[in-house]
Formats: structure tokens, sequence, C-alpha cells
């Protein structure tokens, strides 16, 4: 199924605002980092983030916003908002300390268990023996793939409150959100 027959399904049953949500910096995420390194630093931005995840993530996110943009034209009266996460959670990345974390960008809260040996099965939270961290507010990261709640807290203020919606939430749904 395409974004385009979804969205177009919702709005025959008759949503008239959408939020559609674009793709996370992914070349970011502590696992991608883990289980996909580069051969040489040229690989990272300087951020610590791979280059072509981020890349890959954000031509992507183009090309959901010119269908998104096609959608508008066809339903003028529907309010189709794209969410642009990858520049929210990009802005944690690479400013970790401006919104509280502490802990690296290649860190998670609850550790990916043995990443570093391929020969032995990964170990996910809940996995007896495996430890988590005592303050995950320090971590963008809660297990690898996963965001914590302090990461996701941001984002949403930046998508609610700040520059990281199209058009603004704020002006598209005409509320309050203080």
């Amino acid at each position: 199924m395409s974004l385009f027959y979804d969205c177009q399904k919702l709005i025959d049953l008759g949503a008239r605002t959408l939020v559609v949500p674009g793709n996370f910096a992914i070349g970011c995420n502590t696992f991608y980092l883990k289980f996909f390194p580069g051969r040489d630093l040229e690989d990272y931005d300087e951020s610590g983030c791979l280059k072509s995840f981020n890349n890959f993530a954000d031509y992507y996110n183009k090309q959901l916003l010119a269908e998104l943009n096609r959608l508008r034209e066809l339903h003028p009266d529907v309010n189709i908002i794209y969410a642009d996460y990858y520049h929210s959670s990009l802005q944690l990345y690479q400013s970790p300390r401006k919104f509280g974390f502490t802990k690296s960008i290649r860190d998670s809260c609850c550790p990916l268990g043995n990443a570093n040996n391929h020969n032995v099965p990964l170990k996910h939270c809940g996995t007896p023996g495996l430890i988590t961290c005592n303050d995950p507010s320090q971590y963008i990261s809660w297990d690898g793939m996963h965001l914590t709640e302090a990461a996701y807290k941001w984002i949403a203020k930046g998508l609610l409150q700040g520059p990281f919606t199209n058009p603004k939430i704020r002006a598209s749904c005409g509320s309050d959100m203080s």
C-alpha cells in the first residue's frame, strides 16, 4: 500500500486533518552506528552520524513531502501536515548537551548486548543480566533503536511549538498549545 492510497482512503472516510511523519535521522541511531560502522572518518558528519544513512532518510523525506504536496493540490479542503522528524531529531544529535543529554550518541540506556560480537545472538532489553542505566534522561537512545522519553519530549516540542511541521501545527490547527 502506498502513502498516497492510505491518505486518500482516510480522506474518503472523512478525515480533514492528517499529520504524516517523515523518517528520523537514522544515521545517528545507535543501532546503525554499531552495526554498520563507516570505513573511515569521511563516512561520518561532524556530529558522528553516518552520512549515507542520513542522506537516504533526507531523500525519502523529500519524496514524501512531494507526495503530500500532490495530495494537498487534490484536496485543498484537507489540512495535511508533514511532521519533520528528521530535523527535529537531528538537532538532538548535533547539540546533545543543549538538550540535557550527557551521554554519547553511541550509547544507549539499555546497551545492545553483544553488539560488537556478531557470533553471539544479540541480547535485547529485558534479557536477564542486561543492566539498564539509572537515569534514562541522560541518553538520547533507550535501547539502541528507540529513543528515550526525554528525547521524544524534545522532538514533540519541536513539532508542536517549533519549526518542524509543514505547515506549522499552531497555524494549521488554530489551537492554543502553550
